[in-house]
């Protein structure tokens, strides 16, 4: 398209035209002589070409936002004649779009978002006509972010007691979800618990103990989300016969004795010298908690046992016996330790926990009976190895018995304790 801009001087006898294209780029001259002739004597025009008008940039197309490493990302299709794009997102207050910046690039990073909130967005290509357009808008929904879950209670939390002359060690079975472990002891001075250890370890090793002094602690799991229960209290100490109790632990026996819980219960009340020695251990008020027991050999050859701690309530009374078996036993048995629970009187037993050999003959590695009035076994609860664990399908089983030990009723848990079947009445 052109247009008359001015006029050449009268008589002139040539004028040359210059062919250019829309941006003014001259393309070819062309001479013409028949414009002159229709012309002749007049002033001779000049003519350039007509500008196109400038017009806005069209809408933006083929808009897309994804969630990548907590940001949002956008993109979209290059815009012809756009100088550059305005991106908006919607403002959930204002129910309106927001300008949130501007950009030359089809490629936008939104580092302002949170997870689990919802974002909607859009843009407008502009030049120097004006803007576009909105884009047909996209949104992006970041996810909300997992709360692990807190960490179960720890449980079996296994303490020595006298294995050691110079230490108290505390071992427990690591825990899903557990990032940490803290560890408390009693002190009787603040008289109350102080947290003496933190960290991801399955084990802590108390250095900080006397010999024959008795230690409480307990244990409790923590992550990101919290704190799990606190763990039963246990009890430990550090022992002078620590050395003693190790080289009898090893003793081989010359025959295989067959345990006899009424003699292990009632012997340190009835014959006091089938021990070594016997160690008291008593609360800041001088009330006696604990009596640790070390059995001479010939006691040992009797009965497999080789040491053994009782304790007490308040009164005297007891409420746990701990006993531990030579290595021999250990191996020919399968368990090297039980655990007697009682209703402050060794004629009124509540449950015994036996402790089994890893790699033994036994598939389980604890197994809990637990007493009637009557003093007969009614449930029993049995934990699988880990191995065996795998292969079953399931950690644990409970069992009700009756009068005769025959089973009348099974569940079977996972793991995590949760019962996963069930069969019998």
């Amino acid at each position: 398209m052109w247009k008359l801009v001015r006029t050449a001087a009268p008589g002139t006898s040539r004028v040359t035209f210059p062919i250019v294209d829309v941006k003014g780029k001259v393309m070819i001259s062309a001479n013409f002589d028949a414009f002159l002739k229709e012309y002749s004597g007049k002033d001779t025009p000049v003519v350039e070409p007509i500008k196109p008008k400038l017009e806005k940039p069209g809408q933006p197309q083929d808009m897309k936002g994804w969630e990548k490493d907590k940001l949002v990302y956008l993109s979209w299709s290059k815009v012809v004649g756009a100088e550059g794009y305005t991106v908006y997102k919607f403002n959930p207050d204002s129910k309106d779009f927001d300008e949130m910046g501007k950009t030359d690039q089809i490629l936008y990073t939104d580092k302002r978002v949170k997870e689990g909130e919802n974002h909607w967005y859009a843009v407008k290509a502009y030049n120097a006509a004006g803007e576009s357009q909105p884009s047909l808008s996209v949104n992006v929904e970041l996810p909300k972010k997992k709360e692990v879950p807190l960490p179960e209670q720890p449980k079996y939390v296994m303490v020595s007691g006298g294995e050691f002359a110079d230490k108290v060690v505390l071992t427990w079975k690591a825990i899903d979800h557990a990032e940490f472990y803290e560890v408390y002891r009693w002190d009787n001075n603040a008289l109350t618990f102080k947290s003496i250890e933190k960290s991801g370890d399955t084990t802590y090793e108390d250095k900080n103990v006397e010999q024959d002094e008795l230690y409480i602690y307990y244990l409790i799991a923590g992550n990101k989300t919290g704190y799990s229960k606190k763990s039963w209290l246990i009890s430990g100490f550090a022992s002078r016969y620590a050395d003693s109790a190790k080289a009898d632990k090893k003793k081989n026996l010359s025959v295989l004795p067959t345990y006899s819980e009424k003699a292990v219960d009632l012997v340190y009340a009835k014959n006091k010298n089938i021990f070594k020695a016997v160690v008291p251990f008593k609360n800041k008020k001088g009330v006696k908690v604990l009596d640790a027991f070390y059995y001479n050999d010939g006691y040992i050859q009797q009965n497999g046992v080789f040491k053994a701690h009782a304790f007490y309530d308040k009164d005297g009374k007891i409420l746990k016996i701990e006993r531990f078996f030579v290595d021999a036993y250990a191996k020919s048995r399968g368990y090297f330790k039980k655990v007697t629970f009682y209703n402050r009187s060794m004629d009124s037993k509540l449950k015994e926990e036996t402790y089994y050999v890893s790699g033994a003959d036994k598939k389980y590695n604890l197994r809990i009976a637990f007493y009637n009035k009557q003093q007969k076994p009614f449930k029993s609860e049995v934990y699988l190895m880990e191995k065996e664990a795998k292969q079953k399908g399931f950690a644990k089983i409970s069992t009700l018995h009756d009068e005769n030990l025959k089973i009348i009723r099974a569940e079977f848990f996972d793991e995590n304790g949760n019962k996963i079947n069930e069969i019998g009445e």
